[in-house]
């Protein structure tokens, strides 16, 4: 008699674990497949980035004894992951800006060249900031004991998010006043 009632309970909560299960692993996958567009688009920006600050240096350097955005071709010839090219293309948009505002250097034929380049850093904040929230959600749904048993079946660790540089975003606010 226990048996006839005990059975079907035991099947309707092995149904629901197995049912919270898999929704907990479509959310996790939904992460993976968010986290890897994003990181993506970085890295198309990031090659955009190195292309435009190429041909910034070319119409600059042709004109000038010292060279400036040396550390340009160093970086082309490393292996950095996201983070650390994040982080030297920061140094490199610093320091042209600094040769731009120090020496009043005018792009007149070459606005657009400056404008594309401008772009470009807005969008990679931008993404870098959706980036960051996207991970700082995932590493707290990782974290919540409800998703325990699935972090521990896939493995799953929190994942690193980009250094923001706050100039860049100070900087772009200024240009947009």
């Amino acid at each position: 008699m226990i048996y006839i009632i005990c059975v079907p309970i035991i099947i309707v909560l092995l149904f629901l674990i197995v049912l919270i299960f898999y929704d907990q692993k479509l959310l996790i996958d939904e992460y993976n497949i968010k986290i890897t567009e994003a990181i993506s688009s970085i890295d198309i920006l990031h090659d955009k980035q190195i292309d435009l600050l190429t041909n910034i240096s070319k119409i600059i350097n042709k004109d000038l004894d010292k060279k400036i955005l040396k550390n340009l071709s160093k970086i082309k010839n490393k292996k950095l992951d996201m983070f650390d090219l994040q982080s030297e293309l920061h140094k490199l948009n610093v320091e042209l800006k600094r040769y731009i505002e120090d020496n009043n250097y005018n792009f007149s034929k070459d606005q657009d060249l400056k404008k594309d380049l401008d772009s470009n850093s807005i969008e990679i904040v931008a993404l870098v900031n959706y980036y960051n929230e996207l991970i700082n959600d995932y590493n707290n749904t990782i974290s919540k004991i409800k998703f325990l048993f699935i972090k521990m079946i896939k493995k799953l660790k929190k994942l690193d998010v980009f250094n923001i540089e706050k100039d860049i975003e100070f900087e772009i606010l200024k240009n947009d006043n």
